[in-house]
């Protein structure tokens, strides 16, 4: 797996198109996310957890969700009427390079 390091404000600028597109419902916002991503999409009530899985290598670490220990996410989003009052991120992160 080929690793691309970006900058600081190539990451931001790609995290500020994430909400702008989120905010537009603009289907290029699948764009941003790498091929492979996969995401379940688990409502309740007036929540929505979404879980997912990545793979990647950095710093000398490799995780691939649902292989190793990294890799895996759930975000909770909690809403009040139509807007989030609430987000909670969980990720689970690699420990070791070799786990």
């Amino acid at each position: 797996m080929e690793v691309m390091t970006l900058s600081d404000e190539t990451e931001i600028a790609i995290a500020k198109d994430y909400f702008r597109l989120a905010d537009a419902s603009d289907p290029k916002l699948m764009d941003l996310f790498h091929e492979d991503a996969n995401f379940v999409f688990i409502p309740g009530g007036d929540r929505v957890a979404v879980e997912g899985v990545s793979a990647r290598q950095m710093s000398g670490m490799t995780w691939s969700g649902g292989t190793t220990r990294g890799g895996r996410f759930c975000n909770v989003f909690e809403f009040r009427g139509d807007r989030i009052a609430r987000l909670h991120v969980s990720r689970w992160s690699v420990l070791r390079s070799n786990e």
